[in-house]
C-alpha cells in the first residue's frame, strides 16, 4: 500500500502516477462490478437475443441478412462514438467528475433506443434503431470502463479485472434468464431489461465518490463545455516505441478473438433454430429457451473461470499466456459447435467456449488496461481499442453475408471461420512484451 506523502502534487501536470492501492476499496468495487454487469445486461441479451428475434419477426425469408445489416451499421456507428465520447471523457471537467456526466448521459439514451426497437416494423427501421441504441451505449461504456486505469493500481487490476470479467457472462445469465421467460410479453421484455439495467447501474453513479486527482482535479474551473481546453493535459512525454507497439498487438489481439465471440453470440440463436429446423436432435422447446440455458452453462462456468483466474494473473505477472489460452479455448469451443450441430454438441461447445471467455474477460482487460499508452488519455486508448470489439460486429456479419446462402447452410462454416480467429488472436498476445 502506498502512503500518502504529506506535500506530495498528485497531478497529471506533474506525474503520470497510478491510483494508489488504498483507493481500491470494497466498496469501490462492489459498486464498479455491479454497473459492469448492468451494462453488459443492457448490451448482451439485447443482441444475442431480441434483435435475432425482430429480425426474424420483421423479415422471415432473410433474417440472417437483416440481422448482418444491422450489426454491420450498428458497429459503423459505435466505432466513431466510441473514441469520440472516450475522448471527450478524458477532458471533461465538470463539479460530478468527468466520468459521471458520460455514464448517466449514456445509459439514459441506452434504455431510451429500446422503445425505437421494440416499436421497430420494417428492415429500415430496426437498422435505425439499433444506430440509436449504440450511439448511447457508447457514449455509456467507455467513461464506465476508464474508471479501471483512473481508480485501480496495476498491482489490483488483475482483481478488479476477475470482478469486471462477471459484466459480460452474468449480464447475459442475467438477461438471457430474464427475456427467455415465456411469461414475459414481447413489450415486457424489453421493459424488464431496462429495469434490470437500471437497478445494477444506479448505485454507482448515486453513492461512488471519485478518488482519483485525474477525475477531481480542475473541476471547479473547468465545465463541460471546456473539454477540448484543458492545455495541462498536454505536457506529459509522450509514449515509447515498446508501448505503442504493445498497444497495437493488444488491438490486433483484441480484435481477431473478439471476432469469434461477436460470431457466436451474434449468429448461436440462428444456428440452433436452422439446426432445429433441418431435424437436428434438440430438446422440443422454443429457440430462444434453448439458447437461453445455452448462456446460462457458459455463464456459470465463465463467472468461476474469471474469479479464479484474477488473483491468479496477478501473481504470475505474465498475463500473456492467460490470454494465449482463452482465445485456443474459445476457438476449439466454437470449432465442436461448428462441427457438431446438435443438442450435445452446441452444449459441450458451449461450456469450453465458456471457460475460454471466462479466462479471457479476465486476464485481457487487466492486461489492456495496463498497455495503455498514456493515462492522461485512458478513455480515448480504450476506445481505440474498444474498435477490437466493435469491428468484430461488423466484420462477423458480412462473413455471414458472404457464408451463408437462402437456405440457411453455412453455419457451420461460419463458426468455423471464428474459431480460427479466436486461435490466432490468442497466439499474438504472445508477442506482447512485459512492462520494463
Amino acid at each position: 500500500m502506498i502512503e500518502n506523502v504529506p506535500g506530495r502534487e498528485d497531478s497529471l501536470t506533474a506525474t503520470e502516477s497510478q491510483p494508489d492501492a488504498r483507493r481500491l476499496t470494497l466498496i469501490f468495487a462492489s459498486l464498479f462490478t455491479l454497473a459492469h454487469i448492468g451494462a453488459f445486461a443492457a448490451c448482451l441479451p439485447l443482441l444475442a437475443i431480441l434483435v435475432p428475434l425482430k429480425a426474424q419477426q420483421i423479415s422471415p425469408d432473410s433474417e440472417a441478412s437483416l440481422l448482418s445489416w444491422t450489426a454491420l451499421v450498428g458497429a459503423g456507428v459505435a466505432s466513431i462514438v466510441n473514441i469520440a465520447s472516450g475522448a471527450l471523457s478524458d477532458r471533461t471537467r465538470s463539479r460530478f467528475g468527468r466520468r459521471r456526466p458520460w455514464i448517466l448521459g449514456g445509459a439514459i439514451a441506452t434504455i431510451a433506443s429500446y422503445f425505437a426497437i421494440w416499436r421497430a416494423a420494417t428492415p429500415a427501421e430496426l437498422i435505425a434503431a439499433i444506430a440509436l441504441f449504440q450511439v448511447g451505449f457508447n457514449i455509456f461504456l467507455p467513461a464506465l470502463v476508464a474508471l479501471l486505469p483512473d481508480e485501480v493500481p496495476d498491482e489490483r487490476k488483475g482483481r478488479m479485472a476477475s470482478l469486471m470479467a462477471l459484466g459480460p457472462p452474468v449480464g447475459l445469465g442475467l438477461g438471457a434468464a430474464l427475456v427467455g421467460s415465456e411469461a414475459l410479453t414481447a413489450g415486457g421484455r424489453y421493459v424488464a431489461l431496462a429495469g434490470l439495467a437500471i437497478c445494477l447501474t444506479a448505485p454507482l453513479l448515486i453513492f461512488w465518490r471519485a478518488r482519483s486527482a485525474t477525475d477531481v482535479e480542475g473541476a471547479h474551473n473547468v465545465g463541460i463545455e471546456g473539454a477540448l481546453a484543458a492545455p495541462e493535459m498536454n505536457v506529459l512525454p509522450p509514449p515509447g516505441p515498446r508501448q505503442l507497439q504493445n498497444f497495437r498487438l493488444v488491438w490486433l489481439s483484441r480484435l481477431l478473438t473478439q471476432l469469434g465471440v461477436a460470431t457466436s453470440q451474434g449468429f448461436l440463436l440462428l444456428l440452433v433454430v436452422n439446426a432445429v429446423e433441418k431435424g437436428a436432435d434438440f430438446p422440443s422447446d422454443s429457440a430462444q429457451l434453448i439458447v437461453s440455458r445455452l448462456f446460462l452453462a457458459s455463464t456459470g462456468v465463465s463467472v468461476a473461470v474469471a474469479l479464479a483466474i484474477g488473483a491468479l494473473s496477478d501473481q504470475v505477472g505474465s498475463r500473456q499466456l492467460f490470454v494465449a489460452a482463452s482465445g485456443a479455448l474459445i476457438g476449439a469451443g466454437m470449432a465442436v459447435i461448428a462441427a457438431l450441430p446438435v443438442w450435445w454438441g452446441v452444449f459441450f461447445g458451449q461450456i469450453v467456449y465458456g471457460i475460454g471467455v471466462g479466462l479471457y474477460s479476465s486476464a485481457e482487460v487487466a492486461l489492456a488496461a495496463e498497455m495503455l499508452p498514456s493515462r492522461r488519455d485512458s478513455a480515448r486508448d480504450l476506445g481505440i481499442l474498444n474498435l477490437g470489439n466493435t469491428l468484430p460486429q461488423a466484420l462477423a456479419p458480412l462473413l455471414a453475408l458472404f457464408l451463408i446462402d437462402p437456405s440457411g447452410d453455412g453455419f457451420s462454416a461460419l463458426f468455423a471461420v471464428g474459431a480460427a480467429s479466436a486461435g490466432v488472436g490468442g497466439a499474438v498476445a504472445l508477442r506482447i512484451k512485459n512492462k520494463a
